[in-house]
């Protein structure tokens, strides 16, 4: 896990603040009553759940970062990855709120504690989580081609060339 994204995106009722000065439960359908409803009693918290959310977010974003930088430059290496993560934390702070909502979303709704007699409307959390799913990529898409990689100290010094994928185009007679 990368530990310059942990605690990057908090939760207000955390102890501690944000580094980015971002919240998860600023978005909205994501507060502190949703997440204490999901937590076993006794057992957890919502510094728990949130603990949770915030691991799996960060596992997940390296190789979607990897993915999107996949559409223009060749980095393969995920060490060079992870670096150009931290070194742009700031650029991909929202791509990464967003995908923390993701998760929180679907905590919410993989959630054994939520039943028909809670009053979560599954419709509305579901939509939302694909409306956050979609910021997440337009964030994400906007942030990595907003690194400037030529000033990376991630790379030692080369240069990666933009490479266009090859497009095969059939053509009939």
């Amino acid at each position: 896990m990368l530990d310059c994204l942990t605690g990057y995106i908090g939760l207000r009722s955390a102890v501690g603040g944000a580094g980015s000065d971002l919240y998860l439960d600023t978005l909205p359908n994501i507060n502190i009553l949703n997440t204490q409803k999901i937590t076993e009693i006794d057992k957890d918290s919502a510094d728990d759940i949130f603990k949770v959310v915030e691991k799996r977010a960060i596992s997940k974003f390296v190789p979607l970062f990897m993915g999107e930088l996949q559409n223009c430059r060749r980095v393969f290496d995920i060490n060079v990855a992870k670096c150009l993560i931290c070194e742009n934390k700031e650029l991909l702070s929202i791509a990464l709120l967003y995908l923390m909502g993701v998760e929180m979303l679907n905590e919410r709704l993989g959630s054994d504690r939520i039943n028909r007699h809670t009053t979560t409307d599954r419709q509305k959390a579901t939509e939302i989580r694909e409306d956050y799913l979609n910021d997440f990529e337009i964030q994400l898409k906007a942030a990595v081609n907003s690194i400037d990689l030529d000033g990376s100290d991630c790379l030692g010094g080369g240069k990666i060339e933009c490479v266009q994928p090859i497009v095969f185009r059939e053509f009939t007679p």
